[in-house]
């Protein structure tokens, strides 16, 4: 009976170490899920920075594609604006001709 005893006495630790060892490599786990985890969200992290590195880069291609052709359509309506000037410039002294070739030719009638 007493040997019993003892042998109880030394299996306990034996079962308290298995336990121990059982939670321990739980823990292990855990810590491990946790640390893939926190590695995703850094990759996430640097993926919504390279996204957002690479929006930034087309919305100022972007930009500089606007302006350059705002500026080119700046030019092509200040030629326009020119072109109609000279026509309005010549139409009237076409109008001024022809009015004054009425004029005569309506003195000479007279």
């Amino acid at each position: 009976m007493e040997l019993e005893f003892y042998v109880s006495l030394c299996a306990l630790p034996q079962e308290q170490l298995a336990e121990s060892q059982k939670a321990g490599s739980e823990k292990a786990s855990q810590i491990k899920q946790m640390e893939a985890a926190v590695a995703d969200l850094q990759a996430q992290k640097g993926m919504r920075i390279a996204s957002f590195v690479a929006a930034s880069i087309l919305i100022k291609g972007f930009t500089n594609e606007l302006e350059t052709c705002s500026s080119a359509a700046g030019q092509r309506i200040q030629e326009l604006e020119e072109r109609i000037a000279s026509s309005t410039s010549e139409y009237e002294q076409q109008l001024q001709a022809a009015k004054d070739a009425c004029a005569k030719a309506e003195a000479d009638l007279t």
